[in-house]
């Protein structure tokens, strides 16, 4: 299974598949995050995106595209140097992508390059304090949010 589903993404640097019970995991460069998915949807014909994740692990920041199909859930992982929190955006492809992407840009300070909702809010408020990182990072202070945004 795993042999031929790499075959699909031939055109791909470093992309790396596992498989665990109905779970594919494929991990891929941020510069073929575009591309990644436009193979899963055009060649596999796997349209369904659950979900967007995003997770602070210290130094970068790991985002996971989760998809589904009717026999299995196919994560997408990639990581993105938390210095410069940048990576394409998915709405070409997958248009309801855009309320995921600006969820992340929200809580995790990810700019989705082509997401037109980046110049928004989706989840914090407008007078979220702009010198403070984004609520879910890990050097986020929720104390000092709360009491910057008089939320105490």
């Amino acid at each position: 299974m795993t042999e031929s589903l790499l075959s699909k993404f031939d055109e791909l640097k470093n992309i790396k598949i596992s498989k665990e019970r109905n779970k594919i995991i494929i991990e891929a460069e941020p510069d073929d995050i575009v591309k990644t998915c436009r193979i899963i949807t055009n060649k596999l014909g796997i349209h369904h995106l659950v979900t967007i994740t995003g997770v602070d692990e210290g130094e970068k920041i790991c985002i996971i595209y989760h998809f589904w199909s009717e026999k299995n859930f196919i994560n997408v992982l990639t990581k993105i140097e938390k210095t410069s929190p940048r990576i394409s955006s998915i709405t070409s492809i997958v248009p309801g992508a855009i309320f995921y992407e600006a969820e992340i840009h929200d809580m995790l300070g990810v700019f989705f390059e082509g997401n037109p909702m980046m110049n928004s809010h989706l989840l914090l408020p407008d007078t979220y304090p702009l010198d403070m990182p984004p609520p879910l990072r890990k050097e986020a202070n929720i104390e000092e949010i709360r009491r910057r945004m008089n939320l105490e």
